[in-house]
């Protein structure tokens, strides 16, 4: 949602940079540099995304799992040699 808000602001910048009423901008044809650098950008950074996400075969809803089952194990005793910690799965 946040990524849409500000993409919409972009445009309505450049809007107002061109001098076009941003009300009636999607009728008129004007420069968008900033909204069209946005957009770029944005899709790079989704499909860079995707592509770390594939090639580490990690998404990031694993790393929260893994946090709290870490979090859950916990134990308060302070370390020592004798401790281990518990064989955990984190697949």
């Amino acid at each position: 949602m946040v990524p849409g808000i500000f993409i919409a602001l972009l445009m309505r910048y450049d809007a107002v940079r061109a001098l076009v009423n941003p009300v009636m901008a999607e009728n008129k044809a004007f420069p968008k540099p900033y909204f069209m650098v946005n957009i770029i950008a944005y899709a790079l950074g989704l499909l860079l995304t995707v592509a770390v996400m594939f090639f580490f075969d990690a998404a990031q809803v694993s790393t929260i799992t893994t946090a709290i089952k870490l979090l859950y194990y916990h134990t308060m005793q302070p370390p020592n040699h004798q401790h281990q910690m518990p064989n955990i799965n984190f697949n």
